[in-house]
């Protein structure tokens, strides 16, 4: 289209800003005057950019040597499933805070290297269980800040390098016991700001090297006992503004809960003695009336905290009762 005097000013700077977009790429057209990409890196951020990212965005670029592509606090509404198709030498994918409504299937399926992927602050309802089933070396996700209100089981278990995984502020309404499947090296995890009534049974299991979990601002109100039995280097748990009771959690280490779990800190988890078979069989003894014994098998701390949940003999604020 040619220029002329007639035409609105907004229609002659927007045919000025962004060439046809058959010719040129992402940088030349949003930073035709700085070194894009720069070390590898294309980082255009806060600049108002609109549309569907496709593949035509990297046309003419040396895809071989990009690494990171950020564009974020832009108004990004759309990604196309080919998008990064000849990105395989990205490692950083950043499209935080647009106005992204879904992820179609397969859109990762050709970044094999990719370590972080930040898609928080967006629209996105839901993603499928196989969106992530091509990223082995992906360490670090961010969702918080979406539309989730489920996440699928197995959905990060293709993920084995996971390190961190952020799923705040959705409407997350309950978690499958399977989700962490595959899953051993997760070390930070957050549900925090979510819907939540419970947390299953044996959820953290896999999670050997688990050391911080967020649960805190949602509507949790009891958790098993023994729900981080097998994490032995957990060191943060965040329950505030969610009323948790710890089933049977009584003497001492309910007190230390209720004295550190206040509103608006995160506080440290029990010490490792507090999970122990034999140290929470004598915590529920000693408020249900059973007898005391220094060890007990699993089967039998089973019973005790059945016992103790349908005796309703815990008061929870109380000292536990002598044997």
């Amino acid at each position: 289209m040619a220029l002329h005097l007639g035409m609105p000013f907004g229609i002659i700077a927007f045919l000025l800003a962004v060439p046809a977009w058959a010719t040129g790429n992402v940088c030349t057209w949003y930073a035709p005057a700085s070194p894009c990409p720069s070390n590898g890196q294309i980082t255009l951020t806060n600049l108002a950019i609109t549309g569907t990212i496709t593949s035509s965005w990297f046309q003419g670029l040396d895809v071989s040597s990009i690494t990171t592509v950020d564009l974020s606090n832009n108004n990004i509404q759309q990604v196309a499933a080919q998008a990064f198709d000849a990105l395989t030498a990205m490692t950083t994918l950043a499209l935080s805070n647009n106005w992204i409504g879904t992820i179609p299937t397969g859109i990762f399926a050709n970044l094999p290297i990719i370590t972080s992927l930040s898609l928080n602050g967006n629209s996105i309802p839901a993603i499928t269980a196989t969106t992530f089933s091509a990223m082995p070396s992906l360490t670090y996700l961010d969702l918080t800040w979406n539309k989730f209100t489920i996440v699928s089981a197995n959905m990060f278990s293709p993920l084995p390098q996971l390190n961190t995984l952020l799923l705040g502020y959705n409407s997350l309404t309950s978690l499958p016991v399977s989700l962490f499947n595959g899953i051993t090296l997760l070390t930070i995890v957050s549900f925090s700001d979510n819907k939540l009534t419970a947390v299953p049974a044996h959820f953290f299991d896999s999670l050997a090297s688990l050391n911080s979990v967020d649960l805190s601002h949602n509507n949790i109100a009891t958790m098993p006992w023994d729900l981080f039995k097998f994490n032995p280097v957990l060191v943060n748990v965040c329950v505030q503004a969610s009323h948790v009771t710890w089933h049977c959690l009584t003497g001492r280490a309910y007190r230390w809960l209720t004295m550190n779990a206040g509103v608006g800190k995160c506080v440290p988890s029990p010490p490792s003695s507090f999970i122990g078979s034999a140290e929470i069989a004598n915590f529920i003894a000693s408020s249900c009336g059973v007898p005391k014994h220094d060890a007990y098998e699993e089967e039998e701390v089973d019973k005790l905290t059945a016992a103790c949940q349908h005796s309703d003999c815990v008061a929870l604020n109380d000292s536990p009762r002598a044997p």
